[in-house]
């Protein structure tokens, strides 16, 4: 499994939350445009019975324009996917950020020590 795009210090993160996805039987994808179209390219697309699920992994805990410009476009779109970030227990996390993140829809995985992926909050589906 090789990364082009994604930081090192992300790359953890996806390795980890590519074996929880895969453990449920989800097809799962690298640095790939989850749906055409798409203004940005997630560091991993899961899917499994038209459930789709992009992951962005990131090493510090940020939301920044073209994460936005994503789920502004998913939802205007009413695109039917779950827009994730991703990152480690250890990074740390702004309140003003999750609350972001809450606010448009965008969900939260945190991977932990022992490698266990915890749902921080879930994203919303605009379709």
């Amino acid at each position: 499994m090789r990364f082009e795009i994604t930081p090192e210090e992300a790359q953890g993160v996806a390795l980890v939350l590519v074996k929880h996805f895969r453990r449920q039987h989800m097809d799962v994808r690298i640095e790939h445009v989850g749906i055409p179209g798409a203004p940005y390219r997630t560091t991993l697309v899961a899917e499994k019975g038209g459930r789709r699920i992009l992951v962005e992994a990131q090493g510090t805990l940020s939301y920044g324009r073209s994460l936005r410009q994503l789920a502004t476009w998913l939802a205007a779109g009413r695109q039917y996917a779950e827009l994730y970030v991703a990152t480690s227990s250890r990074a740390v996390m702004q309140a003003e950020a999750l609350q972001e993140l809450r606010y448009d829809g965008v969900g939260v995985f945190v991977v932990n020590e022992d490698d266990s992926v915890t749902e921080h909050h879930r994203a919303r589906n605009p379709a």
